[in-house]
Protein backbone atom coordinates (compact mmCIF):
# COMPACT_ATOMS: atom_id res chain seq x y z
CA UNK A 1 0.00 0.00 0.00
CA UNK A 2 1.44 3.26 -1.37
CA UNK A 3 1.78 6.81 1.53
CA UNK A 4 -1.45 7.79 -0.57
CA UNK A 5 -3.76 4.60 -0.23
CA UNK A 6 -3.00 4.67 3.69
CA UNK A 7 -3.86 8.22 4.22
CA UNK A 8 -6.84 7.81 2.44
CA UNK A 9 -7.76 4.40 4.28
CA UNK A 10 -7.43 6.76 7.63
CA UNK A 11 -9.54 9.71 6.76
CA UNK A 12 -12.14 8.54 8.99
CA UNK A 13 -9.10 8.14 12.20
CA UNK A 14 -10.42 8.76 15.70
CA UNK A 15 -8.17 11.99 15.88
CA UNK A 16 -9.96 13.91 13.78
CA UNK A 17 -12.96 15.02 16.20
CA UNK A 18 -16.64 15.66 14.61
CA UNK A 19 -17.99 19.29 15.31
CA UNK A 20 -21.56 20.61 14.92
CA UNK A 21 -21.55 22.84 12.07
CA UNK A 22 -24.09 24.97 10.38
CA UNK A 23 -24.65 23.18 7.92
CA UNK A 24 -28.06 23.06 6.13
CA UNK A 25 -30.56 20.18 5.67
CA UNK A 26 -30.33 20.33 2.27
CA UNK A 27 -26.49 19.45 2.14
CA UNK A 28 -26.67 16.93 4.82
CA UNK A 29 -25.85 14.23 2.56
CA UNK A 30 -22.80 16.73 0.94
CA UNK A 31 -19.11 14.53 0.36
CA UNK A 32 -16.13 16.74 0.48
CA UNK A 33 -12.70 15.86 -0.19
CA UNK A 34 -10.56 13.45 1.24
CA UNK A 35 -8.39 14.53 4.27
CA UNK A 36 -10.34 17.99 4.23
CA UNK A 37 -11.24 17.06 7.85
CA UNK A 38 -7.63 17.14 8.53
CA UNK A 39 -6.90 19.70 6.29
CA UNK A 40 -9.19 22.08 8.30
CA UNK A 41 -7.64 20.64 11.47
CA UNK A 42 -4.27 21.71 10.08
CA UNK A 43 -5.50 25.08 9.08
CA UNK A 44 -6.96 25.52 12.80
CA UNK A 45 -3.79 24.29 14.56
CA UNK A 46 -2.00 27.07 12.65
CA UNK A 47 -4.29 30.17 12.40
CA UNK A 48 -2.67 31.85 15.09
CA UNK A 49 0.18 32.39 13.49
CA UNK A 50 -2.04 33.87 10.55
CA UNK A 51 -2.20 38.00 11.43
CA UNK A 52 -4.93 39.27 8.29
CA UNK A 53 -7.99 37.85 10.34
CA UNK A 54 -10.36 40.25 10.80
CA UNK A 55 -13.41 40.82 13.32
CA UNK A 56 -17.07 40.62 11.42
CA UNK A 57 -20.36 40.87 11.76
CA UNK A 58 -22.30 38.14 9.30
CA UNK A 59 -25.72 37.02 8.28
CA UNK A 60 -26.67 33.91 7.24
CA UNK A 61 -25.05 31.60 9.82
CA UNK A 62 -27.82 30.60 11.82
CA UNK A 63 -30.22 27.81 9.91
CA UNK A 64 -33.42 29.35 11.69
CA UNK A 65 -32.58 33.10 10.84
CA UNK A 66 -31.01 34.06 7.30
CA UNK A 67 -31.19 37.83 8.90
CA UNK A 68 -29.53 37.05 12.76
CA UNK A 69 -26.23 38.82 13.24
CA UNK A 70 -22.91 36.76 14.55
CA UNK A 71 -19.95 37.49 15.40
CA UNK A 72 -16.90 35.70 14.06
CA UNK A 73 -13.81 36.39 12.17
CA UNK A 74 -12.68 36.18 8.61
CA UNK A 75 -9.68 36.38 6.00
CA UNK A 76 -10.02 38.02 3.09
CA UNK A 77 -7.99 37.38 0.17
CA UNK A 78 -7.70 39.25 -3.49
CA UNK A 79 -9.55 36.93 -5.95
CA UNK A 80 -8.96 36.05 -9.57
CA UNK A 81 -10.69 37.84 -12.64
CA UNK A 82 -12.35 34.27 -13.44
CA UNK A 83 -14.31 34.28 -10.47
CA UNK A 84 -16.01 37.70 -11.01
CA UNK A 85 -16.90 37.75 -14.87
CA UNK A 86 -20.24 39.18 -13.85
CA UNK A 87 -18.45 42.13 -12.26
CA UNK A 88 -15.63 44.95 -13.38
CA UNK A 89 -12.39 42.94 -12.93
CA UNK A 90 -10.06 45.62 -12.49
CA UNK A 91 -11.46 46.93 -9.01
CA UNK A 92 -10.17 44.38 -7.48
CA UNK A 93 -9.98 45.40 -3.69
CA UNK A 94 -14.00 45.47 -4.29
CA UNK A 95 -14.09 41.52 -4.88
CA UNK A 96 -12.48 39.77 -1.90
CA UNK A 97 -12.37 36.04 -0.98
CA UNK A 98 -13.32 35.23 2.45
CA UNK A 99 -11.83 32.21 4.45
CA UNK A 100 -13.66 31.55 8.23
CA UNK A 101 -12.10 30.73 11.00
CA UNK A 102 -14.27 28.44 12.63
CA UNK A 103 -14.62 24.99 11.75
CA UNK A 104 -18.54 25.61 12.97
CA UNK A 105 -19.30 27.13 10.32
CA UNK A 106 -19.61 25.00 7.49
CA UNK A 107 -21.73 27.22 5.15
CA UNK A 108 -22.71 30.78 4.00
CA UNK A 109 -25.39 31.69 1.73
CA UNK A 110 -25.45 34.00 -1.02
CA UNK A 111 -26.96 37.48 -0.52
CA UNK A 112 -26.09 37.23 3.74
CA UNK A 113 -24.57 40.45 4.36
CA UNK A 114 -20.82 41.12 5.54
CA UNK A 115 -19.98 44.25 8.61
CA UNK A 116 -16.22 44.72 8.51
CA UNK A 117 -13.49 47.10 8.05
CA UNK A 118 -16.07 50.30 8.23
CA UNK A 119 -18.07 48.59 5.12
CA UNK A 120 -20.85 46.17 4.25
CA UNK A 121 -19.82 43.65 1.99
CA UNK A 122 -22.30 41.13 0.12
CA UNK A 123 -21.69 37.70 -0.87
CA UNK A 124 -22.29 37.25 -4.59
CA UNK A 125 -20.72 33.74 -4.93
CA UNK A 126 -20.22 31.11 -2.13
CA UNK A 127 -17.96 27.71 -2.17
CA UNK A 128 -20.91 25.69 -0.48
CA UNK A 129 -21.19 22.16 -2.34
CA UNK A 130 -17.44 21.17 -3.13
CA UNK A 131 -15.25 23.34 -1.35
CA UNK A 132 -13.46 21.59 1.80
CA UNK A 133 -13.36 24.94 3.65
CA UNK A 134 -16.11 27.17 3.86
CA UNK A 135 -15.40 30.18 1.84
CA UNK A 136 -17.27 33.07 -0.47
CA UNK A 137 -16.20 35.86 -2.83
CA UNK A 138 -18.20 38.69 -1.55
CA UNK A 139 -18.66 41.87 -3.23
CA UNK A 140 -18.38 45.84 -1.45
CA UNK A 141 -21.70 47.69 -1.55
CA UNK A 142 -20.69 50.68 -3.02
CA UNK A 143 -23.83 52.30 -2.27
CA UNK A 144 -27.17 52.67 -0.38
CA UNK A 145 -30.59 53.15 -1.10
CA UNK A 146 -32.22 55.43 1.78
CA UNK A 147 -36.26 55.75 2.71
CA UNK A 148 -38.63 56.54 5.31
CA UNK A 149 -40.17 53.25 7.60
CA UNK A 150 -43.38 53.40 8.58
CA UNK A 151 -42.64 55.36 11.17
CA UNK A 152 -40.42 57.68 9.32
CA UNK A 153 -37.63 56.52 10.32
CA UNK A 154 -34.78 57.16 7.97
CA UNK A 155 -33.21 53.98 7.28
CA UNK A 156 -30.62 52.66 4.17
CA UNK A 157 -29.57 49.48 2.65
CA UNK A 158 -26.42 48.73 1.02
CA UNK A 159 -26.44 48.32 -2.74
CA UNK A 160 -23.34 46.70 -4.92
CA UNK A 161 -23.02 48.40 -8.34
CA UNK A 162 -21.45 45.86 -10.76
CA UNK A 163 -19.30 48.61 -12.07
CA UNK A 164 -18.94 52.14 -11.11
CA UNK A 165 -19.16 53.71 -14.84
CA UNK A 166 -23.03 54.09 -16.18
CA UNK A 167 -23.61 51.54 -19.27
CA UNK A 168 -25.16 52.30 -22.33
CA UNK A 169 -25.00 56.19 -22.60
CA UNK A 170 -27.31 58.02 -24.68
CA UNK A 171 -26.13 61.16 -25.42
CA UNK A 172 -28.19 64.58 -26.44
CA UNK A 173 -26.80 67.61 -27.34
CA UNK A 174 -29.67 70.35 -27.28
CA UNK A 175 -28.14 74.21 -27.83
CA UNK A 176 -24.62 72.45 -27.16
CA UNK A 177 -25.73 71.07 -23.64
CA UNK A 178 -24.67 67.35 -23.47
CA UNK A 179 -27.22 65.60 -21.55
CA UNK A 180 -26.22 61.50 -20.34
CA UNK A 181 -28.89 58.59 -20.47
CA UNK A 182 -28.18 55.63 -18.89
CA UNK A 183 -28.48 52.92 -16.63
CA UNK A 184 -26.32 50.56 -13.61
CA UNK A 185 -27.06 47.14 -12.54
CA UNK A 186 -27.42 46.66 -8.46
CA UNK A 187 -27.93 43.74 -6.64
CA UNK A 188 -29.15 43.80 -3.26
CA UNK A 189 -30.53 41.94 -0.03
CA UNK A 190 -34.04 40.54 -0.41
CA UNK A 191 -35.53 41.19 2.58
CA UNK A 192 -38.51 43.23 4.31
CA UNK A 193 -37.10 46.84 3.40
CA UNK A 194 -35.96 46.19 -0.19
CA UNK A 195 -38.88 44.32 -0.88
CA UNK A 196 -40.69 47.59 -1.23
CA UNK A 197 -38.51 48.43 -4.38
CA UNK A 198 -40.94 46.48 -6.67
CA UNK A 199 -43.37 49.41 -5.78
CA UNK A 200 -41.49 52.25 -4.88
CA UNK A 201 -39.85 52.48 -8.62
CA UNK A 202 -37.58 55.41 -7.71
CA UNK A 203 -34.37 56.21 -5.48
CA UNK A 204 -32.24 58.77 -5.47
CA UNK A 205 -28.44 58.23 -5.62
CA UNK A 206 -25.82 61.15 -5.19
CA UNK A 207 -27.28 63.80 -7.17
CA UNK A 208 -29.89 62.39 -9.60
CA UNK A 209 -32.90 60.38 -9.17
CA UNK A 210 -33.09 56.88 -10.98
CA UNK A 211 -36.00 55.06 -12.15
CA UNK A 212 -35.90 51.44 -10.97
CA UNK A 213 -36.49 48.52 -13.54
CA UNK A 214 -35.51 44.94 -14.02
CA UNK A 215 -36.87 44.04 -10.69
CA UNK A 216 -36.33 40.33 -10.31
CA UNK A 217 -36.48 38.35 -7.20
CA UNK A 218 -36.48 34.81 -8.00
CA UNK A 219 -33.31 33.08 -8.19
CA UNK A 220 -33.62 29.98 -5.58
CA UNK A 221 -30.59 28.52 -4.01
CA UNK A 222 -32.37 25.38 -3.19
CA UNK A 223 -35.04 24.76 -5.99
CA UNK A 224 -38.68 24.95 -4.96
CA UNK A 225 -37.84 26.88 -1.82
CA UNK A 226 -38.90 30.51 -2.01
CA UNK A 227 -37.26 31.45 1.34
CA UNK A 228 -34.11 30.60 -0.22
CA UNK A 229 -34.13 33.54 -2.43
CA UNK A 230 -32.15 35.83 -1.03
CA UNK A 231 -30.91 38.47 -3.83
CA UNK A 232 -32.74 40.96 -5.29
CA UNK A 233 -31.07 42.20 -9.25
CA UNK A 234 -32.64 45.19 -10.71
CA UNK A 235 -31.53 48.10 -12.76
CA UNK A 236 -31.64 51.69 -12.17
CA UNK A 237 -31.53 53.93 -14.96
CA UNK A 238 -30.32 57.58 -14.67
CA UNK A 239 -33.01 60.36 -14.83
CA UNK A 240 -33.79 63.79 -13.14
CA UNK A 241 -34.90 64.84 -9.52
CA UNK A 242 -38.44 65.32 -9.19
CA UNK A 243 -39.41 69.07 -6.62
CA UNK A 244 -40.80 66.39 -4.38
CA UNK A 245 -37.57 64.60 -3.84
CA UNK A 246 -36.03 65.30 -0.74
CA UNK A 247 -32.55 65.32 -1.80
CA UNK A 248 -30.87 66.60 1.65
CA UNK A 249 -31.47 63.13 2.46
CA UNK A 250 -31.51 61.25 -0.67
CA UNK A 251 -35.35 60.20 -0.23
CA UNK A 252 -37.48 59.73 -3.38
CA UNK A 253 -41.07 61.64 -2.93
CA UNK A 254 -39.47 61.63 0.64
CA UNK A 255 -41.24 65.67 0.66
CA UNK A 256 -45.01 63.93 -0.26
CA UNK A 257 -44.77 62.37 3.27
CA UNK A 258 -44.99 64.04 6.83
CA UNK A 259 -45.25 62.14 10.20
CA UNK A 260 -46.62 63.83 13.40
CA UNK A 261 -47.88 62.66 16.63
CA UNK A 262 -50.95 63.62 19.07
CA UNK A 263 -52.10 63.49 22.18
CA UNK A 264 -55.81 63.89 23.75
CA UNK A 265 -57.06 63.69 27.46
CA UNK A 266 -58.83 65.18 30.23
CA UNK A 267 -57.58 68.96 30.34
CA UNK A 268 -58.52 68.85 34.31
CA UNK A 269 -58.97 66.91 36.90
CA UNK A 270 -59.53 67.48 41.02
CA UNK A 271 -56.78 66.46 43.44
CA UNK A 272 -57.24 62.36 43.55
CA UNK A 273 -59.33 62.77 40.03
CA UNK A 274 -58.46 60.19 37.29
CA UNK A 275 -57.56 61.15 32.97
CA UNK A 276 -56.56 59.23 30.70
CA UNK A 277 -54.03 60.31 27.98
CA UNK A 278 -53.89 59.17 24.73
CA UNK A 279 -51.13 59.08 21.76
CA UNK A 280 -51.48 58.77 18.13
CA UNK A 281 -49.05 58.73 14.88
CA UNK A 282 -50.49 60.22 12.47
CA UNK A 283 -49.04 60.47 8.52
CA UNK A 284 -50.05 63.04 6.43
CA UNK A 285 -52.27 64.14 9.20
CA UNK A 286 -54.22 61.23 9.34
CA UNK A 287 -54.52 58.73 12.62
CA UNK A 288 -52.63 55.57 11.50
CA UNK A 289 -53.87 52.45 13.39
CA UNK A 290 -51.23 50.18 14.69
CA UNK A 291 -51.40 46.48 14.10
CA UNK A 292 -49.41 43.35 14.77
CA UNK A 293 -47.22 44.06 12.03
CA UNK A 294 -46.94 47.59 12.77
CA UNK A 295 -46.90 48.39 16.84
CA UNK A 296 -46.91 51.89 18.17
CA UNK A 297 -45.51 51.99 21.71
CA UNK A 298 -45.70 54.99 23.94
CA UNK A 299 -43.78 56.25 26.89
CA UNK A 300 -45.49 58.95 28.77
CA UNK A 301 -43.66 61.30 31.22
CA UNK A 302 -45.07 64.16 33.52
CA UNK A 303 -43.12 67.90 34.21
CA UNK A 304 -43.99 67.48 37.53
CA UNK A 305 -45.11 64.36 39.68
CA UNK A 306 -45.70 66.67 42.28
CA UNK A 307 -48.67 67.99 40.78
CA UNK A 308 -49.53 64.63 38.16
CA UNK A 309 -48.71 61.03 38.55
CA UNK A 310 -48.50 59.01 35.39
CA UNK A 311 -48.83 55.39 34.62
CA UNK A 312 -46.91 53.60 32.16
CA UNK A 313 -50.52 53.13 29.85
CA UNK A 314 -51.25 56.86 30.24
CA UNK A 315 -53.48 57.00 33.05
CA UNK A 316 -52.81 60.26 35.38
CA UNK A 317 -54.01 61.10 38.85
CA UNK A 318 -54.16 64.30 40.49
CA UNK A 319 -51.48 65.14 43.39
CA UNK A 320 -51.53 68.56 44.19
CA UNK A 321 -52.98 71.75 42.95
CA UNK A 322 -51.13 73.40 39.86
CA UNK A 323 -50.28 72.61 36.41
CA UNK A 324 -48.45 69.99 35.01
CA UNK A 325 -47.05 68.47 31.37
CA UNK A 326 -47.66 65.13 29.92
CA UNK A 327 -45.53 64.15 26.94
CA UNK A 328 -45.85 60.97 25.18
CA UNK A 329 -42.62 60.03 23.17
CA UNK A 330 -43.34 57.13 20.36
CA UNK A 331 -40.92 54.29 20.93
CA UNK A 332 -40.33 53.20 17.28
CA UNK A 333 -39.29 57.10 16.49
CA UNK A 334 -38.79 59.15 19.72
CA UNK A 335 -38.39 62.07 17.19
CA UNK A 336 -42.52 62.02 17.45
CA UNK A 337 -43.57 63.69 20.82
CA UNK A 338 -46.52 64.90 21.38
CA UNK A 339 -47.89 67.32 24.88
CA UNK A 340 -50.82 68.49 26.39
CA UNK A 341 -50.67 70.44 29.61
CA UNK A 342 -53.35 69.24 32.84
CA UNK A 343 -54.38 71.59 35.39
CA UNK A 344 -55.32 70.01 39.05
CA UNK A 345 -58.24 71.42 41.05
CA UNK A 346 -58.56 71.28 44.61
CA UNK A 347 -60.61 68.16 44.95
CA UNK A 348 -64.56 67.84 45.57
CA UNK A 349 -65.66 66.82 48.46
CA UNK A 350 -69.47 66.35 49.56
CA UNK A 351 -72.19 64.17 51.46
CA UNK A 352 -75.80 63.75 49.46
CA UNK A 353 -78.41 60.98 50.08
CA UNK A 354 -78.64 57.90 47.53
CA UNK A 355 -81.90 57.26 45.39
CA UNK A 356 -85.40 59.01 46.23
CA UNK A 357 -85.81 60.20 50.04
CA UNK A 358 -89.78 60.25 50.79
CA UNK A 359 -91.21 63.22 51.54
CA UNK A 360 -93.59 61.24 54.06
CA UNK A 361 -93.79 58.52 56.53
CA UNK A 362 -96.64 56.80 57.15
CA UNK A 363 -98.06 55.75 61.20
CA UNK A 364 -96.43 52.52 61.30
CA UNK A 365 -94.59 52.42 58.47
CA UNK A 366 -91.03 52.33 58.14
CA UNK A 367 -88.16 53.68 55.47
CA UNK A 368 -85.01 53.47 54.55
CA UNK A 369 -82.63 56.06 53.81
CA UNK A 370 -79.04 55.61 52.50
CA UNK A 371 -76.44 58.87 51.97
CA UNK A 372 -72.97 58.73 51.26
CA UNK A 373 -69.39 60.61 51.29
CA UNK A 374 -67.83 61.13 47.74
CA UNK A 375 -64.89 62.83 46.65
CA UNK A 376 -64.76 63.72 42.85
CA UNK A 377 -67.83 62.15 42.81
CA UNK A 378 -67.13 58.73 43.89
CA UNK A 379 -68.02 57.36 46.71
CA UNK A 380 -65.45 56.51 49.41
CA UNK A 381 -67.41 54.08 51.71
CA UNK A 382 -66.83 55.88 54.65
CA UNK A 383 -69.27 55.88 57.74
CA UNK A 384 -71.25 58.90 58.51
CA UNK A 385 -72.52 60.55 61.14
CA UNK A 386 -76.19 60.77 61.48
CA UNK A 387 -78.72 63.73 63.55
CA UNK A 388 -82.12 63.88 63.66
CA UNK A 389 -84.38 67.02 65.30
CA UNK A 390 -87.56 68.94 64.54
CA UNK A 391 -90.28 66.49 65.59
CA UNK A 392 -90.71 64.82 69.11
CA UNK A 393 -88.41 61.83 69.37
CA UNK A 394 -91.31 60.03 70.79
CA UNK A 395 -92.79 60.42 67.42
CA UNK A 396 -90.24 58.07 65.58
CA UNK A 397 -87.86 55.51 65.88
CA UNK A 398 -84.26 55.80 64.14
CA UNK A 399 -81.58 52.58 63.68
CA UNK A 400 -78.55 53.56 61.95
CA UNK A 401 -77.90 50.34 60.68
CA UNK A 402 -74.07 49.15 61.01
CA UNK A 403 -71.29 50.67 58.45
CA UNK A 404 -73.28 53.83 59.18
CA UNK A 405 -74.11 54.47 55.68
CA UNK A 406 -78.05 54.39 55.89
CA UNK A 407 -80.50 54.53 58.78
CA UNK A 408 -84.12 52.92 58.84
CA UNK A 409 -87.13 55.29 60.46
CA UNK A 410 -90.62 54.17 61.73
CA UNK A 411 -93.28 56.75 62.24
CA UNK A 412 -94.82 55.69 65.92
CA UNK A 413 -97.51 58.80 65.36
CA UNK A 414 -98.30 61.98 63.69
CA UNK A 415 -95.98 65.11 64.19
CA UNK A 416 -97.31 68.49 63.11
CA UNK A 417 -93.70 69.57 63.20
CA UNK A 418 -91.66 67.59 60.09
CA UNK A 419 -88.79 65.24 61.10
CA UNK A 420 -85.39 66.57 59.97
CA UNK A 421 -82.68 63.76 59.07
CA UNK A 422 -79.22 65.16 58.80
CA UNK A 423 -76.04 62.82 57.28
CA UNK A 424 -72.74 64.31 57.98
CA UNK A 425 -68.99 63.38 57.39
CA UNK A 426 -66.78 66.14 58.81
CA UNK A 427 -67.33 70.06 57.42
CA UNK A 428 -70.15 68.26 55.07
CA UNK A 429 -73.26 67.25 55.60
CA UNK A 430 -76.66 66.92 53.92
CA UNK A 431 -80.23 67.50 55.31
CA UNK A 432 -83.36 66.40 54.30
CA UNK A 433 -87.32 67.30 55.84
CA UNK A 434 -89.82 64.90 56.13
CA UNK A 435 -93.31 64.98 57.27
CA UNK A 436 -94.64 62.18 60.45
CA UNK A 437 -98.35 61.53 58.95
CA UNK A 438 -101.03 59.41 60.26
CA UNK A 439 -102.56 56.31 59.43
Amino acid sequence: MNTSQKYIKAVSHPGVTAVKTNIPVQYIDRQTQYLADRRMLYDEARDYLATDYVKARVQGLKPDDFYAWTETEIRLSDVSTQSVTAFDSKEYDNFKEILFRSRAIDYIPVGAYIETMGSIWMVVNPGNISSSTTNAVIARCLAHWTFYDAYGNIQWEPLVIDRRTMLSNRNESPENLVLMEGYFNVKCQKNANTVRLRDNQRMILGSYAYHITGYTDFFEEFTGDDDSAHVINLTVRREEPEEHDDMKNRIADGLLYTWSADISGEASVPVGGIGGARAHMLVNGSVVTPGEDKPQTWVFTVSDENVLSIEPDGHYTGVSEGEATITATLTENTNLTASMKVTVAAASEDVRFIGTVPAEIRQYSIVGISAAHEVNGENTGDALTWTFGGANPADYTAVVEEGGRSVLITCDSPSATPLIVTAAYGDYSTSVSIKLMGY
